[in-house]
Protein backbone atom coordinates (compact mmCIF):
# COMPACT_ATOMS: atom_id res chain seq x y z
CA UNK A 1 0.00 0.00 0.00
CA UNK A 2 1.73 3.57 -1.06
CA UNK A 3 1.08 6.29 1.07
CA UNK A 4 1.53 9.89 0.56
CA UNK A 5 2.09 11.76 3.44
CA UNK A 6 2.07 15.98 3.94
CA UNK A 7 3.25 17.33 7.22
CA UNK A 8 4.61 20.57 8.17
CA UNK A 9 8.43 19.08 8.53
CA UNK A 10 11.49 18.16 7.45
CA UNK A 11 12.62 21.93 7.74
CA UNK A 12 16.58 22.14 7.60
CA UNK A 13 16.97 25.22 10.01
CA UNK A 14 14.26 24.87 12.40
CA UNK A 15 12.94 21.59 14.49
CA UNK A 16 9.13 21.87 15.57
CA UNK A 17 8.59 18.93 18.67
CA UNK A 18 5.07 19.19 18.33
CA UNK A 19 4.39 18.92 13.85
CA UNK A 20 7.24 16.51 14.16
CA UNK A 21 5.81 14.00 16.97
CA UNK A 22 2.42 13.93 15.15
CA UNK A 23 4.58 12.81 12.00
CA UNK A 24 6.48 10.30 14.11
CA UNK A 25 3.18 8.50 15.21
CA UNK A 26 1.59 8.83 11.63
CA UNK A 27 4.77 7.02 10.27
CA UNK A 28 4.88 4.57 12.88
CA UNK A 29 1.03 3.86 12.66
CA UNK A 30 1.08 3.56 9.01
CA UNK A 31 5.14 1.13 8.59
CA UNK A 32 3.14 -1.27 10.95
CA UNK A 33 1.09 -2.31 8.08
CA UNK A 34 3.38 -4.83 6.72
CA UNK A 35 3.37 -3.91 2.81
CA UNK A 36 3.19 -0.19 3.68
CA UNK A 37 5.31 2.51 1.77
CA UNK A 38 5.29 6.07 2.61
CA UNK A 39 6.42 8.77 1.04
CA UNK A 40 6.53 12.05 2.60
CA UNK A 41 5.64 15.82 1.28
CA UNK A 42 7.29 18.04 3.49
CA UNK A 43 9.91 21.69 3.90
CA UNK A 44 13.26 19.75 2.62
CA UNK A 45 13.84 15.84 1.37
CA UNK A 46 17.01 15.53 2.60
CA UNK A 47 16.11 16.45 5.90
CA UNK A 48 12.91 14.39 6.37
CA UNK A 49 14.40 11.20 4.74
CA UNK A 50 17.61 11.50 6.88
CA UNK A 51 14.89 11.54 10.35
CA UNK A 52 12.06 9.46 9.22
CA UNK A 53 13.93 6.99 7.16
CA UNK A 54 11.99 6.91 3.99
CA UNK A 55 11.42 8.52 0.68
CA UNK A 56 10.35 12.82 1.01
CA UNK A 57 9.20 15.46 -1.98
CA UNK A 58 9.57 18.65 -1.63
CA UNK A 59 6.05 20.45 -1.18
CA UNK A 60 4.99 22.80 -3.76
CA UNK A 61 5.50 25.85 -1.41
CA UNK A 62 2.90 28.97 -0.98
CA UNK A 63 4.63 32.06 0.70
CA UNK A 64 3.28 34.00 3.62
CA UNK A 65 4.29 37.38 2.16
CA UNK A 66 2.02 36.32 -1.24
CA UNK A 67 -1.89 38.02 -1.51
CA UNK A 68 -4.53 35.41 -2.12
CA UNK A 69 -4.50 36.09 -5.42
CA UNK A 70 -0.91 35.21 -5.85
CA UNK A 71 -1.62 32.03 -3.63
CA UNK A 72 -4.89 31.23 -5.98
CA UNK A 73 -3.18 31.52 -9.06
CA UNK A 74 -0.62 29.02 -8.09
CA UNK A 75 -2.98 26.95 -7.09
CA UNK A 76 -4.77 26.87 -9.98
CA UNK A 77 -1.68 26.79 -11.92
CA UNK A 78 -0.12 23.81 -10.07
CA UNK A 79 -3.44 21.60 -10.48
CA UNK A 80 -4.19 22.53 -13.59
CA UNK A 81 -5.27 19.35 -16.41
CA UNK A 82 -2.25 20.62 -18.09
CA UNK A 83 0.35 20.05 -14.81
CA UNK A 84 -1.46 16.83 -13.69
CA UNK A 85 -1.56 15.19 -17.01
CA UNK A 86 2.25 15.00 -17.02
CA UNK A 87 3.12 15.91 -13.88
CA UNK A 88 6.82 16.60 -13.26
CA UNK A 89 9.89 14.13 -11.84
CA UNK A 90 10.01 14.47 -8.34
CA UNK A 91 6.78 16.36 -7.44
CA UNK A 92 3.78 16.02 -5.56
CA UNK A 93 1.61 15.48 -8.13
CA UNK A 94 3.87 12.48 -9.24
CA UNK A 95 4.41 11.18 -5.73
CA UNK A 96 0.25 12.00 -5.21
CA UNK A 97 -0.14 9.72 -8.94
CA UNK A 98 1.96 7.09 -7.92
CA UNK A 99 0.16 5.95 -4.52
CA UNK A 100 -2.77 4.80 -3.26
CA UNK A 101 -3.77 6.83 -0.26
CA UNK A 102 -3.43 10.62 0.72
CA UNK A 103 -3.10 11.55 4.17
CA UNK A 104 -2.72 14.97 5.37
CA UNK A 105 -0.68 14.49 9.44
CA UNK A 106 -1.81 16.47 12.18
CA UNK A 107 -1.59 20.13 12.74
CA UNK A 108 -3.06 23.47 13.44
CA UNK A 109 -2.40 25.22 9.74
CA UNK A 110 -5.94 25.29 8.05
CA UNK A 111 -6.33 28.73 9.63
CA UNK A 112 -6.04 32.38 8.22
CA UNK A 113 -3.53 32.52 10.24
CA UNK A 114 -1.64 30.51 8.01
CA UNK A 115 -3.49 30.73 5.14
CA UNK A 116 0.15 29.64 2.71
CA UNK A 117 -0.20 26.27 4.60
CA UNK A 118 -4.06 26.01 4.00
CA UNK A 119 -3.13 26.30 -0.23
CA UNK A 120 -0.60 23.42 0.19
CA UNK A 121 -2.91 21.33 2.05
CA UNK A 122 -6.09 22.42 -0.67
CA UNK A 123 -3.38 21.47 -3.77
CA UNK A 124 -2.87 17.93 -2.50
CA UNK A 125 -6.78 17.63 -2.31
CA UNK A 126 -6.96 18.43 -5.93
CA UNK A 127 -4.24 15.99 -6.76
CA UNK A 128 -5.98 13.32 -4.93
CA UNK A 129 -9.18 14.38 -6.56
CA UNK A 130 -7.81 14.12 -9.49
CA UNK A 131 -6.20 10.81 -9.54
CA UNK A 132 -9.09 9.56 -7.70
CA UNK A 133 -7.58 8.47 -4.52
CA UNK A 134 -8.52 8.57 -1.17
CA UNK A 135 -7.73 11.43 1.42
CA UNK A 136 -7.36 10.77 5.13
CA UNK A 137 -7.26 13.75 7.52
CA UNK A 138 -5.62 13.32 10.97
CA UNK A 139 -5.37 15.28 14.10
CA UNK A 140 -6.41 18.48 13.00
CA UNK A 141 -7.55 22.03 14.51
CA UNK A 142 -8.93 24.19 12.03
CA UNK A 143 -9.98 28.12 12.07
CA UNK A 144 -10.77 29.29 14.49
CA UNK A 145 -10.86 32.21 12.67
CA UNK A 146 -11.09 31.77 8.73
CA UNK A 147 -11.52 34.30 6.27
CA UNK A 148 -15.14 33.42 3.96
CA UNK A 149 -12.78 32.42 0.97
CA UNK A 150 -10.08 30.46 3.37
CA UNK A 151 -13.32 29.08 4.58
CA UNK A 152 -14.55 27.73 1.19
CA UNK A 153 -10.89 26.29 0.64
CA UNK A 154 -11.43 23.95 4.28
CA UNK A 155 -14.78 23.22 3.12
CA UNK A 156 -13.35 21.74 -0.55
CA UNK A 157 -10.72 19.43 1.80
CA UNK A 158 -13.14 17.93 4.36
CA UNK A 159 -15.64 17.74 0.94
CA UNK A 160 -13.64 15.56 -0.19
CA UNK A 161 -11.92 13.52 2.66
CA UNK A 162 -12.99 10.51 3.45
CA UNK A 163 -12.14 10.75 7.07
CA UNK A 164 -11.64 14.12 8.80
CA UNK A 165 -10.48 13.81 12.33
CA UNK A 166 -10.55 17.43 14.75
CA UNK A 167 -8.54 17.59 17.76
CA UNK A 168 -10.59 19.92 19.57
CA UNK A 169 -14.43 20.63 20.13
CA UNK A 170 -14.12 24.02 18.02
CA UNK A 171 -12.68 22.21 15.50
CA UNK A 172 -14.93 19.61 15.15
CA UNK A 173 -18.20 21.71 15.43
CA UNK A 174 -16.52 24.07 12.20
CA UNK A 175 -16.48 20.90 10.07
CA UNK A 176 -19.20 19.52 11.08
CA UNK A 177 -21.01 22.81 9.56
CA UNK A 178 -18.92 23.11 6.66
CA UNK A 179 -19.31 19.44 5.74
CA UNK A 180 -21.81 19.31 2.59
CA UNK A 181 -25.08 18.05 2.69
CA UNK A 182 -24.40 15.50 -0.13
CA UNK A 183 -26.33 12.41 2.05
CA UNK A 184 -28.26 12.03 5.08
CA UNK A 185 -25.69 11.70 7.91
CA UNK A 186 -22.37 12.20 5.71
CA UNK A 187 -20.99 14.65 8.57
CA UNK A 188 -21.10 11.29 11.19
CA UNK A 189 -19.02 9.34 8.61
CA UNK A 190 -16.51 11.66 7.79
CA UNK A 191 -15.62 14.22 11.00
CA UNK A 192 -14.70 12.44 13.99
CA UNK A 193 -13.68 14.10 17.67
CA UNK A 194 -10.30 12.88 17.59
CA UNK A 195 -7.40 12.91 20.27
CA UNK A 196 -3.75 14.55 19.36
CA UNK A 197 -1.83 12.09 17.46
CA UNK A 198 1.09 13.35 19.90
CA UNK A 199 -0.69 10.61 22.53
CA UNK A 200 0.59 7.56 20.40
CA UNK A 201 4.65 8.71 20.92
CA UNK A 202 6.88 6.69 22.10
CA UNK A 203 10.71 7.78 23.72
CA UNK A 204 12.12 4.52 22.25
CA UNK A 205 15.62 3.57 23.37
CA UNK A 206 16.82 6.09 21.01
CA UNK A 207 15.05 9.28 22.77
CA UNK A 208 16.09 8.04 25.99
CA UNK A 209 20.00 7.70 24.59
CA UNK A 210 19.44 11.19 23.69
CA UNK A 211 18.89 12.40 27.29
CA UNK A 212 22.12 10.35 28.58
CA UNK A 213 24.60 13.08 29.37
CA UNK A 214 22.07 15.61 30.13
CA UNK A 215 21.79 14.74 34.06
CA UNK A 216 18.32 15.75 34.72
CA UNK A 217 17.76 16.52 38.66
CA UNK A 218 15.28 13.75 40.51
CA UNK A 219 12.75 16.81 40.76
CA UNK A 220 11.47 19.26 38.58
CA UNK A 221 9.29 21.09 36.37
CA UNK A 222 9.35 21.10 32.59
CA UNK A 223 8.35 24.60 31.20
CA UNK A 224 8.17 25.32 27.45
CA UNK A 225 7.46 29.10 26.36
CA UNK A 226 7.18 30.16 22.69
CA UNK A 227 9.11 32.42 21.56
CA UNK A 228 6.61 35.81 20.92
CA UNK A 229 4.07 36.71 23.44
CA UNK A 230 1.24 36.13 20.74
CA UNK A 231 -1.68 38.74 20.64
CA UNK A 232 -1.45 39.91 24.27
CA UNK A 233 0.47 43.03 23.38
CA UNK A 234 3.21 42.53 26.25
CA UNK A 235 6.56 43.90 24.87
CA UNK A 236 9.12 40.56 24.44
CA UNK A 237 11.60 42.08 27.30
CA UNK A 238 8.41 42.56 29.72
CA UNK A 239 7.27 38.89 28.43
CA UNK A 240 11.21 37.46 29.20
CA UNK A 241 10.79 39.23 32.38
CA UNK A 242 7.88 37.53 33.34
CA UNK A 243 8.48 33.63 32.41
CA UNK A 244 11.82 34.27 34.70
CA UNK A 245 10.08 36.06 37.57
CA UNK A 246 7.57 33.40 37.46
CA UNK A 247 9.58 30.37 37.15
CA UNK A 248 11.54 31.80 39.91
CA UNK A 249 8.45 32.12 42.22
CA UNK A 250 7.98 28.63 41.04
CA UNK A 251 10.72 26.85 41.75
CA UNK A 252 10.52 28.16 45.13
CA UNK A 253 7.06 27.21 45.81
CA UNK A 254 7.74 23.84 44.79
CA UNK A 255 11.79 23.19 45.76
CA UNK A 256 11.70 21.88 42.00
CA UNK A 257 14.48 22.96 39.18
CA UNK A 258 12.61 24.47 36.42
CA UNK A 259 13.86 22.82 32.64
CA UNK A 260 13.06 25.11 30.19
CA UNK A 261 12.31 22.59 27.38
CA UNK A 262 12.23 24.54 23.89
CA UNK A 263 9.53 23.36 21.38
CA UNK A 264 10.75 25.20 18.25
CA UNK A 265 14.45 25.11 17.68
CA UNK A 266 17.50 24.16 15.63
CA UNK A 267 18.93 20.46 16.13
CA UNK A 268 22.66 22.02 14.84
CA UNK A 269 23.90 25.56 14.53
CA UNK A 270 22.42 29.29 15.58
CA UNK A 271 19.49 29.08 17.94
CA UNK A 272 16.40 30.22 16.79
CA UNK A 273 12.50 29.98 18.17
CA UNK A 274 12.30 28.94 21.66
CA UNK A 275 16.00 28.71 22.03
CA UNK A 276 16.43 32.36 22.29
CA UNK A 277 13.66 32.48 24.75
CA UNK A 278 14.97 30.37 26.84
CA UNK A 279 18.36 31.57 27.13
CA UNK A 280 17.39 35.06 28.05
CA UNK A 281 15.06 33.78 30.49
CA UNK A 282 17.56 32.08 32.23
CA UNK A 283 19.69 35.30 32.35
CA UNK A 284 16.71 37.40 33.33
CA UNK A 285 16.45 34.75 36.33
CA UNK A 286 17.20 35.14 39.82
CA UNK A 287 18.36 31.56 40.87
CA UNK A 288 20.35 28.84 38.84
CA UNK A 289 17.88 25.89 39.71
CA UNK A 290 16.32 27.42 36.32
CA UNK A 291 18.30 25.46 33.23
CA UNK A 292 18.00 25.34 29.57
CA UNK A 293 18.08 22.38 27.77
CA UNK A 294 18.89 21.78 24.07
CA UNK A 295 16.59 21.17 21.25
CA UNK A 296 16.08 17.35 21.14
CA UNK A 297 13.91 15.30 18.76
CA UNK A 298 10.08 14.61 20.00
CA UNK A 299 10.44 11.71 21.23
CA UNK A 300 13.09 12.79 23.61
CA UNK A 301 11.26 15.91 24.31
CA UNK A 302 8.21 13.38 25.33
CA UNK A 303 10.61 11.25 27.56
CA UNK A 304 11.35 14.30 29.34
CA UNK A 305 7.97 15.73 30.22
CA UNK A 306 7.21 11.80 31.61
CA UNK A 307 9.55 12.24 34.35
CA UNK A 308 8.32 16.21 35.44
CA UNK A 309 6.48 16.66 38.50
CA UNK A 310 4.22 19.07 36.67
CA UNK A 311 4.09 21.08 32.85
CA UNK A 312 4.12 24.38 32.60
CA UNK A 313 3.79 26.17 29.08
CA UNK A 314 2.33 28.34 26.20
CA UNK A 315 3.23 25.24 24.36
CA UNK A 316 -0.39 22.93 23.28
CA UNK A 317 2.00 20.11 22.62
CA UNK A 318 3.59 20.25 26.04
CA UNK A 319 0.43 20.06 27.26
CA UNK A 320 -0.35 16.59 25.30
CA UNK A 321 2.74 15.23 26.29
CA UNK A 322 1.73 15.76 30.00
CA UNK A 323 -1.58 14.65 29.68
CA UNK A 324 -0.29 11.54 27.91
CA UNK A 325 2.09 11.01 30.99
CA UNK A 326 -0.59 11.44 33.44
CA UNK A 327 1.88 14.68 34.10
CA UNK A 328 0.05 17.32 36.34
CA UNK A 329 -0.11 20.44 33.65
CA UNK A 330 -0.83 23.90 33.68
CA UNK A 331 -1.11 25.97 30.19
CA UNK A 332 -1.10 29.29 29.19
CA UNK A 333 -2.88 31.09 26.61
CA UNK A 334 -1.44 33.81 24.67
CA UNK A 335 -3.98 33.51 22.01
CA UNK A 336 -7.56 32.56 20.96
CA UNK A 337 -5.82 30.49 19.25
CA UNK A 338 -3.72 28.29 21.73
CA UNK A 339 -6.70 28.44 24.15
CA UNK A 340 -9.28 26.37 21.55
CA UNK A 341 -6.18 23.94 21.68
CA UNK A 342 -5.27 23.82 24.77
CA UNK A 343 -9.02 22.91 25.62
CA UNK A 344 -8.91 20.02 23.16
CA UNK A 345 -6.46 18.38 24.91
CA UNK A 346 -7.26 19.42 28.77
CA UNK A 347 -10.72 19.89 28.86
CA UNK A 348 -11.48 16.01 28.55
CA UNK A 349 -8.93 15.16 31.01
CA UNK A 350 -10.43 17.62 33.68
CA UNK A 351 -8.02 20.21 33.24
CA UNK A 352 -9.56 23.12 32.22
CA UNK A 353 -9.56 25.25 35.71
CA UNK A 354 -5.61 25.07 34.77
CA UNK A 355 -5.84 26.62 31.33
CA UNK A 356 -4.79 30.65 32.56
CA UNK A 357 -5.00 33.69 30.27
CA UNK A 358 -2.16 35.69 29.82
CA UNK A 359 -4.47 38.54 31.60
CA UNK A 360 -4.50 36.44 34.28
CA UNK A 361 -0.89 35.93 34.38
CA UNK A 362 -0.43 36.20 38.00
CA UNK A 363 -2.32 33.41 38.57
CA UNK A 364 -0.05 31.05 37.44
CA UNK A 365 2.15 29.95 40.15
CA UNK A 366 -1.04 29.44 42.54
CA UNK A 367 -2.43 26.96 39.65
CA UNK A 368 1.20 25.25 39.34
CA UNK A 369 0.88 24.86 43.33
CA UNK A 370 -2.47 23.48 43.28
CA UNK A 371 -2.23 20.93 40.85
CA UNK A 372 1.02 19.45 42.05
CA UNK A 373 -0.69 19.11 45.65
CA UNK A 374 -3.21 17.37 44.17
CA UNK A 375 -0.61 15.28 42.45
CA UNK A 376 -2.08 11.63 43.12
CA UNK A 377 -5.63 12.25 42.55
CA UNK A 378 -4.73 14.04 39.08
CA UNK A 379 -2.35 11.59 38.12
CA UNK A 380 -4.63 8.57 39.17
CA UNK A 381 -7.25 10.24 36.70
CA UNK A 382 -4.94 11.03 34.04
CA UNK A 383 -3.82 7.73 33.87
CA UNK A 384 -7.22 6.06 33.36
CA UNK A 385 -8.28 9.31 30.70
CA UNK A 386 -4.37 8.61 28.70
CA UNK A 387 -4.66 4.86 28.65
CA UNK A 388 -8.86 4.94 27.32
CA UNK A 389 -7.46 8.33 24.76
CA UNK A 390 -4.61 6.07 23.74
CA UNK A 391 -6.86 3.20 23.18
CA UNK A 392 -9.37 5.62 21.16
CA UNK A 393 -6.16 6.90 18.77
CA UNK A 394 -5.05 3.25 17.99
CA UNK A 395 -8.58 2.40 17.30
CA UNK A 396 -9.10 5.62 14.75
CA UNK A 397 -6.18 5.09 12.89
CA UNK A 398 -7.37 0.81 12.39
CA UNK A 399 -9.92 2.72 10.74
CA UNK A 400 -7.88 5.15 8.78
CA UNK A 401 -5.97 2.29 7.83
CA UNK A 402 -9.20 0.46 6.35
CA UNK A 403 -10.60 2.63 4.26
CA UNK A 404 -6.84 3.22 2.81
CA UNK A 405 -7.12 -0.72 1.94
CA UNK A 406 -10.24 -0.56 0.40
CA UNK A 407 -11.61 -2.81 2.99
CA UNK A 408 -14.95 -2.14 4.96
CA UNK A 409 -13.28 0.15 7.67
CA UNK A 410 -13.86 -0.77 11.39
CA UNK A 411 -16.43 1.68 13.01
CA UNK A 412 -14.63 4.34 15.05
CA UNK A 413 -15.34 3.79 18.75
CA UNK A 414 -16.94 6.55 20.75
CA UNK A 415 -14.65 9.51 22.13
CA UNK A 416 -13.35 8.18 25.64
CA UNK A 417 -14.79 9.68 28.61
CA UNK A 418 -14.89 12.96 29.54
CA UNK A 419 -13.44 14.08 33.42
CA UNK A 420 -14.58 17.47 35.16
CA UNK A 421 -12.92 19.46 37.58
CA UNK A 422 -14.58 21.66 40.29
CA UNK A 423 -12.14 24.05 41.94
CA UNK A 424 -13.66 26.76 44.59
CA UNK A 425 -10.29 28.70 45.10
CA UNK A 426 -9.60 32.10 44.60
CA UNK A 427 -6.87 31.36 42.06
CA UNK A 428 -9.35 29.35 39.90
CA UNK A 429 -12.30 32.11 40.01
CA UNK A 430 -10.24 35.14 39.13
CA UNK A 431 -8.97 32.60 35.91
CA UNK A 432 -12.47 31.98 35.23
CA UNK A 433 -13.37 35.60 35.02
CA UNK A 434 -10.18 36.61 33.11
CA UNK A 435 -11.35 33.93 30.32
CA UNK A 436 -14.27 35.44 28.53
CA UNK A 437 -12.73 38.81 28.11
CA UNK A 438 -9.63 37.15 26.94
CA UNK A 439 -11.08 35.19 24.47
CA UNK A 440 -13.31 37.70 23.13
CA UNK A 441 -10.51 40.37 22.50
CA UNK A 442 -7.82 37.62 21.86
CA UNK A 443 -10.91 36.88 18.76
CA UNK A 444 -10.94 40.76 17.56
CA UNK A 445 -6.73 40.60 17.65
CA UNK A 446 -6.81 37.49 15.63
CA UNK A 447 -8.74 39.39 13.42
CA UNK A 448 -6.96 42.23 13.18
CA UNK A 449 -3.85 41.01 12.81
CA UNK A 450 -4.90 38.95 9.71
CA UNK A 451 -6.69 41.94 8.11
CA UNK A 452 -3.06 44.21 9.51
CA UNK A 453 -1.12 41.15 7.36
CA UNK A 454 -3.18 41.66 4.40
CA UNK A 455 -2.56 45.82 4.79
CA UNK A 456 1.11 44.86 4.84
CA UNK A 457 1.06 42.42 1.75
CA UNK A 458 -1.22 44.71 -0.25
CA UNK A 459 1.29 48.08 0.64
CA UNK A 460 3.99 45.82 -0.23
CA UNK A 461 2.55 44.79 -3.72
CA UNK A 462 1.78 48.26 -4.04
CA UNK A 463 4.93 49.44 -3.22
CA UNK A 464 6.40 46.70 -5.44
CA UNK A 465 4.02 48.13 -8.23
CA UNK A 466 5.11 51.56 -8.11
CA UNK A 467 8.56 50.63 -8.11
CA UNK A 468 7.77 48.75 -11.48
CA UNK A 469 5.95 51.63 -12.08
CA UNK A 470 8.95 53.68 -11.56
CA UNK A 471 11.19 51.76 -13.58
CA UNK A 472 9.11 51.44 -16.31
CA UNK A 473 8.09 55.30 -16.52
CA UNK A 474 12.24 56.02 -16.00
CA UNK A 475 12.61 53.42 -19.25
CA UNK A 476 10.42 55.30 -21.11
CA UNK A 477 12.05 58.62 -20.45
CA UNK A 478 15.53 57.50 -21.77
CA UNK A 479 13.49 55.69 -24.56
CA UNK A 480 12.07 59.16 -25.15
CA UNK A 481 14.96 60.34 -25.09
CA UNK A 482 16.78 58.16 -27.52
CA UNK A 483 14.37 58.79 -29.69
CA UNK A 484 14.02 62.79 -29.36
CA UNK A 485 17.81 62.30 -30.50
CA UNK A 486 17.23 60.26 -33.29
CA UNK A 487 14.55 62.48 -34.47
CA UNK A 488 16.69 65.32 -33.73
CA UNK A 489 19.73 63.73 -35.75
CA UNK A 490 17.51 62.74 -38.25
CA UNK A 491 16.39 66.49 -38.85
CA UNK A 492 19.72 67.54 -38.73
CA UNK A 493 20.83 64.96 -41.55
CA UNK A 494 18.09 66.05 -43.49
CA UNK A 495 18.44 69.81 -43.67
CA UNK A 496 21.85 69.03 -44.61
CA UNK A 497 21.03 67.03 -47.38
CA UNK A 498 18.37 69.68 -48.46
CA UNK A 499 21.19 72.61 -48.50
CA UNK A 500 23.86 69.98 -50.14
CA UNK A 501 20.84 69.53 -52.49
CA UNK A 502 20.17 73.06 -52.97
CA UNK A 503 23.70 73.39 -53.53
CA UNK A 504 23.57 70.91 -56.30
CA UNK A 505 20.61 71.94 -58.02
CA UNK A 506 21.82 75.60 -57.49
CA UNK A 507 25.15 74.45 -59.02
CA UNK A 508 23.48 72.33 -61.76
CA UNK A 509 21.56 75.78 -62.64
CA UNK A 510 24.99 77.79 -62.96
CA UNK A 511 26.32 75.06 -65.17
CA UNK A 512 23.56 75.32 -67.34
CA UNK A 513 23.16 79.17 -67.38
CA UNK A 514 27.14 79.54 -68.25
CA UNK A 515 26.40 76.47 -70.99
CA UNK A 516 23.80 77.99 -72.69
CA UNK A 517 25.39 81.50 -72.46
CA UNK A 518 28.52 80.05 -73.97
CA UNK A 519 25.68 78.85 -77.03
CA UNK A 520 24.31 81.77 -77.46
CA UNK A 521 27.78 83.70 -77.95
CA UNK A 522 28.37 80.93 -80.28
CA UNK A 523 25.81 81.66 -82.42
CA UNK A 524 25.62 85.62 -82.38
CA UNK A 525 29.82 85.52 -83.38
CA UNK A 526 30.30 81.94 -85.07
CA UNK A 527 32.66 81.25 -83.08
Amino acid sequence: MKYVVLGDVGLRSLYHVGDEAMMDVAVDMISAQPDAQITLVVGDPLTATSHYGVPAVKRIGFSPRWTWRQSAERLARETSDQMLAAPARGSVAEAVRNSEVVVIAGGGNMTSRYAHHLYERVAITRMARYFDKPLLVTSQTVGPVLRPRDAELLAEIVGYASYFGARDDDSFALLRALVPDRDAGRSDQVVYRTADDAVLLCAGETARAELVGMELPPRYVVASFTSDPGTTGIAQDEYTAAIADTLTRLSDALDAHVLLLPHTGALEGRPVGDQITDDAVVAAADTARIRALPVMTARAAAAVTAGAVLSVSTRYHAAVFAVAAAVPAVAVSLSYYSSVRFRGAMVPAGLEPYIVPATAWDQIVPACVHAVGRGDTTRTTLQGYAASQRDYQRAWWVTLKGAASGHDAAPVPAFPRRYTTQIDEPWAAAVRASFVAFDAQAREQNRTEWLQRDVDVLESASAAAEARLALEQKATHAAQRVVDELRRRVQALESRKAVRFADRVARLQQRMRTAFRSRARVKRTGH
